[in-house]
C-alpha cells in the first residue's frame, strides 16, 4: 500500500526552499563585498599613477583624465561600506574627509575641468553587480 502525506512534502519542499533562499542570500552578500572590495582597488589604481615632470613643468592631470598621485591623501582616503537594511544590499564608495578636494576632482569647478576617477569604476561594476544578479535569479 502507497502512503502520501500531503502535509509532509509541503514541509521539506518549504525546508529546501529556505535553504535555497539562505543560499541566494548569502551568495549576494559575498558577491557584494568582493565587488566593493574590487572597487575601492580599481580606483586606488587608477589614482597610483604619479605627477610627471616635463622638464621644469609639474604634469599634475589633463582635464578629464585621473587626477594623479602626488603624496597619496586621495588615494588612501578611498573605503566602501556595505549596508544591509533588510535584505537590500548598499555598497558606498566614498572618500573620507581625509581628502576634502574629492569631490571637485571628480566634478570639476567653474574654473577647472572634472578628472573622474570614481565614476567610471562604479559605472563598470554597476553593470558587472547587475550581470551578478542576473545570475542569481536564475536560481529562483
Amino acid at each position: 500500500m502507497f502512503n502520501f502525506s500531503l502535509n509532509s512534502s509541503f514541509e521539506v519542499l518549504g525546508k529546501n526552499l529556505a535553504q535555497t533562499l539562505l543560499n541566494i542570500n548569502r551568495a549576494q552578500r559575498l558577491i557584494t563585498q568582493t565587488l566593493a572590495a574590487e572597487m575601492k582597488l580599481e580606483i586606488k589604481n587608477i589614482l597610483d599613477i604619479p605627477v610627471s615632470k616635463n622638464g621644469a613643468k609639474i604634469v599634475r592631470s589633463l582635464p578629464l583624465q585621473a587626477p594623479r598621485k602626488e603624496s597619496g591623501t586621495l588615494q588612501n582616503s578611498v573605503e566602501y561600506l556595505i549596508e544591509d537594511n533588510k535584505n537590500n544590499l548598499t555598497i558606498k564608495v566614498f572618500c573620507t574627509d581625509s581628502a576634502p578636494y574629492a569631490l571637485y576632482l571628480e566634478y570639476g569647478t567653474q574654473k577647472t575641468a572634472p578628472r573622474p576617477f570614481m565614476l567610471p569604476t562604479l559605472n563598470k561594476y554597476a553593470l558587472i553587480l547587475k550581470e551578478e544578479i542576473k545570475g542569481i535569479g536564475k536560481f529562483l
